[in-house]
């Protein structure tokens, strides 16, 4: 979860700033939704990439019985 809310916030802090800067250097909004739904877009290559990268980590568990 720490990863997720680190990507997270930092998306959240980026995205904003990386759109306006977008929309003022195109001069239309239209180039802050497109970069919007490009990121969308890429989503679900996000997510099969981290779901490739937990299903290749061999788990283990903690034997947290006592004595």
């Amino acid at each position: 979860m720490g990863i997720f809310y680190t990507v997270f916030y930092a998306g959240m802090l980026a995205g904003p700033a990386i759109g306006g800067k977008l929309s003022t250097s195109v001069g239309s909004a239209s180039a802050a939704l497109d970069f919007g739904a490009a990121v969308l877009l890429a989503c679900p290559a996000v997510l099969w990439f981290f779901r490739r990268m937990v299903a290749g980590h061999h788990w283990q568990q903690a034997d947290i019985r006592r004595a």
